[in-house]
């Protein structure tokens, strides 16, 4: 049986990837609001534009 096990990281690699983790998290989180807002404020300037016709 071969088992492909990852190297133990070192304490001082935890904090860092859990760090980066994080970071990429916030950043979808933050894209994802964003789009959200976007996509809204484009809804409301369609809906303006039909009233106007």
């Amino acid at each position: 049986m071969d088992k492909n096990y990852k190297p133990i990281t070192s304490m001082k690699e935890v904090p860092e990837q859990l760090r980066k983790l994080r970071r990429q998290y916030l950043r979808y989180q933050q894209a994802e609001i964003i789009y959200s807002i976007s996509h809204q404020v484009n809804e409301k300037q369609e809906n303006s534009v039909r009233l106007k016709e």
